[in-house]
């Protein structure tokens, strides 16, 4: 990921990372390629589809480098969480309602392929950003990459962390 921003620092990078996916799946990654490929894992198409995808999501978020303004991708940091603590805290802002969040979260966990798991997530991420809420972006490239094999496990911990109790203030700092 790290990668992926400094390719966004550059306005013809972020562009290439834009473009190379639309809504319905990678439209043109050859334009992705030339600034990722070095740093993808050589572990099939999966593999290769999910760096591409999560770059592409990264990169429609990203600040346009020409121009000065706040950043909606959230940065690295990984105690953001997964996408259930995104979207429990969205809950908590009320950007969604608890009923529609769990709904988004059970339609992904239905999702048994790595391109429908993405077709669906790319709009709520795009929301999600769009109100500039905090998201783990190598945590979300970890389980988009894991996706096809551990989809179960994946879900399971984002439900986890969605339905988990909010701490109170004297949990969070105790005396």
């Amino acid at each position: 990921m790290e990668r992926v921003a400094d390719v966004c620092a550059t306005p013809g990078g972020r562009v290439d990372l834009r473009t190379g996916t639309t809504r319905n799946g990678l439209a043109e990654p050859w334009r992705m390629l030339p600034h990722l490929n070095a740093y993808i894992p050589r572990h099939g198409r999966d593999a290769e589809t999910a760096h591409l995808a999560v770059a592409a999501m990264y990169a429609a978020q990203a600040d346009n480098p020409t121009l000065k303004g706040a950043s909606r991708t959230g940065g690295y940091d990984p105690a953001h969480g997964n996408l259930g603590a995104t979207l429990a805290h969205a809950v908590r802002r009320g950007v969604l309602r608890e009923e529609s969040a769990a709904e988004r979260l059970q339609s992904l966990a239905r999702q048994n392929t790595l391109d429908d798991l993405l077709r669906q997530l790319r709009p709520l991420v795009d929301r999600l950003a769009g109100e500039n809420l905090p998201l783990s972006w190598p945590l979300l490239l970890s389980d988009v990459r894991r996706w096809p094999t551990y989809r179960t496990d994946i879900a399971r911990a984002w439900m986890r962390t969605f339905y988990a109790p909010v701490p109170t203030d004297s949990e969070e700092n105790p005396k």
